[in-house]
């Protein structure tokens, strides 16, 4: 079969080889790793116990299941909306079409947010997640902190998938999943009052977004990667609201593309951001720009 995963072999093992065999031959980065989560959604099993069943025959309804997903990924649509879910520091978070899919990258982000936080000191500072997505940082910060957090998004199914993580996750207590244009979105009794300001925004250049993978470039949202015209369009905006809406002495974390770092430190600086450090992924890239309002 064209998919590598009807007729002859049979065995979890052999489908496993022929399948992964077809995605790479369709150009898909991790063929084998790929064939194997989706061999285990099929089968119902984690990876590692799939690995101590690979002589298991699979059944003709378990074939025709895979050859469908193995089909999909073929196509080049993402494991994450194959699976519905992607894991982020180790929590299973929803992901839906029209959302952006969880990055590794953020957890750098998110582990800045939970230092920033804990280092305040204080009960419950108040926490902005501008462009919320998934609602990854919001709903991990809350889990990992005590602080209060708004989640914010524009887009109708983003801020839908936000609400089923935070109702599958928690804390529902302490988090509040928001419609609205960016600061826009804020209730005028947030005025000064915001401590920390955390954001992931589109900032893929017009020139870089064609030569996306077709994973992304195919299957996730446009808006949510690139602000037409201007890829430093969401940090302008960022920096613009800092004065009405973050108290003194906030912080504000944002996570950059590659090589925007130096661009956004000098958005933010003008704005009145001081004690700006930029922390480098495990790519060496300057992914993370934070620094203290001081008006």
């Amino acid at each position: 079969m064209a998919d590598g995963t009807g007729g002859q072999p049979r065995t979890v093992l052999e489908i496993l080889r022929a399948a992964a065999d077809y995605l790479g031959g369709r150009g898909v980065d991790t063929p084998r790793l790929d064939a194997e989560l989706l061999a285990a959604e099929v089968l119902g099993l984690s990876r590692l116990d799939l690995y101590v069943q690979f002589d298991r025959p699979m059944e003709l309804a378990e074939r025709d299941r895979l050859r469908e997903l193995i089909r999909r990924r073929g196509a080049r649509e993402p494991v994450a909306l194959i699976l519905g879910n992607k894991e982020f520091r180790s929590r299973e978070f929803q992901v839906q079409p029209g959302v952006l899919i969880p990055r590794p990258d953020t957890e750098l982000l998110a582990e800045r947010a939970i230092a920033v936080v804990a280092d305040r000191g204080s009960d419950a500072p108040l926490v902005v997640d501008l462009g919320t997505g998934t609602g990854i940082l919001a709903i991990t910060v809350a889990l990992e902190t005590d602080a209060r957090v708004l989640a914010v998004d524009a887009a109708p199914a983003a801020v839908a998938c936000a609400r089923a993580n935070l109702a599958a996750l928690g804390p529902a207590d302490r988090v509040g999943v928001v419609r609205g244009d960016w600061w826009g979105a804020l209730p005028e009794r947030f005025s000064g009052q915001v401590q920390v300001v955390v954001s992931n925004p589109p900032y893929v250049a017009d020139a870089d977004y064609t030569a996306l993978a077709p994973e992304i470039r195919d299957y996730e949202p446009r808006l949510a990667l690139t602000p037409d015209g201007d890829p430093l369009a969401y940090y302008r905006r960022t920096a613009a609201g800092l004065p009405r809406w973050l108290a003194p002495g906030g912080h504000i974390l944002v996570e950059v593309g590659a090589g925007q770092a130096a661009d956004v430190e000098t958005i933010l600086a003008d704005a009145g951001v001081t004690d700006i450090v930029r922390h480098r992924d495990l790519a060496d890239i300057e992914r993370v720009v934070e620094g203290v309002f001081s008006p």
